[in-house]
């Protein structure tokens, strides 16, 4: 059996210390939890995996009551494991779905451990980090523990997408009193970004010119940086052409007076594109290079040298500081071209300020937008008793006691339901591989997390009115 051993706390305890018969519980989980999440990331759940969201509530619930908690599920696209009794109730707030895997891995996207990780689509955003709590909730429950308030780990299945589940969840059932999402970083985050995914629809002529182009494709999702894109061009000087290509890093293969490039650059998440590169960006530069004429190729120049110099906010006329822009699909075949872009922004920005910028950016090379999916920034009170609270339980079980709030680019559930912040998995410091490649958590790390999020469960049960 895969052994995680769960650490000992350290630092001066300022929540409310776990009994004995509590850490006995957490050992007697322990085997357990490994085991229980990769059932949980061999279940493909991606929107690419049209049953998949509502196949993971499925199985999730059913570990749920394996466990001996109360579960419910809502239709297929929400649900929740719960324990205890009383009126309100505390939230641990996570989601199942993913993004597709993509490619790129040495590992399986369906779970496995080798040499001390756990590797899998989902091992850190959100699959692992679900199963810890629903087994850090049920260790409380195996050692007896009197919670002042119940406790409901809320699950949706579309945080990748739309979002729309916590809002079914939350038309059905009353809103906690306080809770969290194992959805981003410790120690705790207080602010988010707000986000906008912005969809560019446009009409094409035909190809015209020495250089045509076909049909371009790259992406998985909006929230991902593309470490590939892919296009098709028929050329007079395909020769010429393919070297133009080439200089720009692409790779491409004539077939007689048709090339295939494809484009390659780095993945990341959207929230921080800084961090990748971008393969459409790489393909557009690359495409204009090799100058196609027609319509395709005034749009290809435009987009190029606007959306090109992403991941500044200054491609959509926004150069406020931290806001973000990702080029996350590109579809163009067919006489249409189809952009989906990822934007982040801080307050004091409103979302109406970001849209009107989009759209004049948009409209200047003959775009149409729509919304796809938004959210506003999110602000807690560093000084409030959530964050205070969850802060004092990362600084007891690490001993960091310098450790104070965060601010992040991501977006979680946590911009969904109030009185919510998100609270790890991933420890500062540590690189983010939500989707990336050989996305994975130490087993030792899911451990601590069972840990961690236990004591932050019952602090927060122990909160006054």
């Amino acid at each position: 059996m895969r052994r995680a051993v769960i650490p000992p706390a350290v630092g001066t305890i300022t929540a409310p210390a776990p009994e004995e018969r509590v850490d006995a519980a957490l050992a007697r989980h322990a085997d357990a939890v490994v085991d229980d999440a990769l059932a949980l990331l061999a279940v493909p759940s991606s929107v690419m995996d049209p049953d998949g969201p509502a196949q993971a509530l499925a199985a999730y619930l059913a570990l749920g009551r394996r466990l001996g908690l109360r579960t419910a599920d809502l239709d297929g696209r929400a649900g929740y494991v719960e324990f205890g009794d009383g009126d309100g109730y505390v939230a641990v707030l996570g989601h199942l779905d993913t993004v597709p895997p993509g490619p790129g891995w040495t590992r399986s996207p369906w779970g496995e451990v080798v040499e001390g990780r756990l590797y899998g689509r989902g091992a850190v955003d959100d699959k692992g980090p679900m199963v810890a709590a629903l087994h850090a909730l049920a260790a409380i429950g195996d050692a007896d523990i009197v919670l002042e308030r119940r406790v409901r780990i809320v699950v949706g299945t579309d945080e990748e997408t739309s979002g729309d589940s916590i809002g079914r969840y939350r038309s059905r059932e009353p809103d906690p009193v306080a809770g969290f999402s194992p959805d981003a970083v410790f120690p705790v985050v207080h602010a988010e970004k707000g986000l906008l995914w912005s969809e560019w629809r446009r009409r094409l002529g035909p190809p015209d010119g020495p250089v045509r182009v076909v049909s371009a494709t790259g992406g998985d999702a909006p929230n991902m940086v593309p470490d590939q894109a892919t296009a098709v061009l028929d050329a007079d000087d395909p020769g010429t052409t393919a070297r133009l290509l080439r200089e720009e890093g692409c790779l491409a293969e004539i077939d007689g007076a048709t090339i295939r490039v494809t484009a390659f650059g780095a993945a990341a998440h959207g929230s921080r594109p800084e961090l990748g590169v971008n393969a459409i960006g790489r393909l557009l530069a690359a495409i204009d290079r090799a100058g196609p004429g027609g319509d395709v190729g005034v749009v290809i120049g435009f987009l190029n040298a606007t959306l090109g110099r992403a991941p500044g906010g200054g491609a959509i006329g926004l150069p406020a500081p931290d806001v973000t822009v990702n080029i996350g699909l590109l579809a163009l075949a067919g006489g249409c071209v189809r952009l989906v872009l990822d934007i982040r922004y801080p307050a004091p920005l409103a979302l109406g300020e970001v849209e009107g910028a989009v759209e004049r950016a948009a409209a200047e090379g003959g775009f149409e937008t729509g919304r796809l999916t938004a959210a506003d920034p999110l602000w807690a009170d560093p000084s409030g008793s959530l964050v205070v609270s969850l802060l004092e339980v990362y600084r007891a079980e690490t001993g960091d006691l310098a450790a104070n709030p965060v601010s992040i680019a991501g977006t979680t559930y946590a911009k969904a339901m109030p009185s919510t912040v998100a609270f790890g998995p991933r420890m500062p410091e540590t690189p983010d591989l939500t989707h990336a490649p050989d996305e994975a958590i130490d087993v030792d790390g899911l451990a601590a997390l069972v840990r961690i999020y236990a004591r932050a469960i019952r602090a927060l049960a122990a909160l006054p009115p």
